[in-house]
Parts: C-alpha cells; sequence; structure tokens
C-alpha cells in the first residue's frame, strides 16, 4: 500500500507559477496530467489538477522540507526543473 494520499500519477514542475513554467504546466495539464508546482511565489492562476507548494529552491532545508511533504502526499511520476 502506497503512503501517498492521492494515488494520481503526477508532475513536479520548478517555478511553474509563472513564465515558461507555467506555460509547461498548463501544457500537462491539457494532457490530462496533475500537476505539482513548486516555487516560492504563489501562482496567479488555478486548475482543478494544479497543487501549489512554496519553497525557496535556493535554500536546501526548503527544497527538502516541501519535497518530503510532496512525497508524502502525491505519486509523483515525473520531474520538470524548469526553475533557474
Amino acid at each position: 500500500m502506497s503512503a501517498h494520499s492521492d494515488p494520481t500519477p503526477c508532475t513536479v514542475v520548478t517555478g511553474a507559477s509563472n513564465g515558461i513554467g507555467r506555460a509547461i504546466a498548463e501544457a500537462l495539464l491539457a494532457q490530462g496530467r496533475t500537476v505539482v508546482n513548486l516555487d516560492y511565489v504563489p501562482p496567479s492562476w488555478n486548475h482543478e489538477r494544479l497543487v501549489s507548494y512554496q519553497a525557496d529552491l535556493t535554500n536546501t532545508e526548503s527544497t527538502a522540507a516541501a519535497a518530503a511533504r510532496i512525497a508524502a502526499a502525491h505519486h509523483v511520476t515525473a520531474l520538470v526543473n524548469n526553475a533557474g
């Protein structure tokens, strides 16, 4: 039995709140994927299959804590490391 609260496969996209990351997330959502956005700012947009977590990806502790929360709650099957 999985420890994930949501068994739906999903893609994590870093920096999906704006710009190229948002475009990537929207393309994945259009394909029917669930997307987890990991960014330091919350998105100004929403979608029923978009879940967002805030973290400063330049900070190891912040990134590790967010990754642990995401791994516990979602069945991550892909990662798009878009954040620069």
